[in-house]
């Protein structure tokens, strides 16, 4: 038997289900998930009163550009800044849930910092939570309206939105 835990929230159990023809075994699957799950906790935890995307909502007009296009936002922390860098890596290294976490340490305390979100993004595609994926990129733009590949990324999210309109046969929820 697996050691998938018996109340694993339905979210992981669908990555884990369309991740299950991966090549992957069942015991990294299921120790992924254990650090995803611990990822959402962090998520949680980090802003007790408000779900993490609820925080977002909040967060994000106060660094979004104003009329005169220009958005005044604070110096990086060094910590968000170490953490990026070992979240690149870990993306690199195809550590998808691993980078994941440390994107979104970085975004509670930088949220300010339009490529976190961009990353980010880009992170929870790899790892099929596509609603996910474009909530970051979404904060992105709205971060980062002017940026010259918005076309680009726009579509991308058209993309990513196909893929999380498809149902999962696989997923009774």
């Amino acid at each position: 038997a697996s050691g998938a835990p018996s109340g694993a929230p339905k979210l992981l159990l669908m990555w884990a289900t369309r991740n299950a023809g991966a090549g992957i075994e069942p015991d990294e699957v299921f120790r992924s998930i254990s650090r995803f799950a611990d990822y959402l906790v962090l998520l949680h935890n980090s802003q007790p009163k408000l779900p993490f995307f609820a925080w977002l909502e909040q967060e994000i007009p106060k660094w979004a550009p104003g009329p005169q296009g220009k958005a005044v936002r604070p110096a990086l922390p060094e910590e968000a800044r170490r953490l990026v860098v070992l979240a690149e890596q870990a993306a690199k290294d195809k550590q998808y849930t691993k980078a994941g976490d440390l994107y979104a340490e970085a975004i509670r305390l930088a949220p300010f910092w339009p490529a976190c979100y961009y990353n980010a993004a880009l992170v929870f595609a790899e790892l099929n939570l596509h609603e996910q994926a474009i909530a970051f990129m979404s904060y992105y733009l709205q971060l980062n309206p002017d940026d010259p590949n918005a076309r680009a990324i726009k579509d991308r999210i058209y993309l990513w939105s196909d893929k999380a309109a498809v149902p999962d046969q696989s997923w009774n929820g």
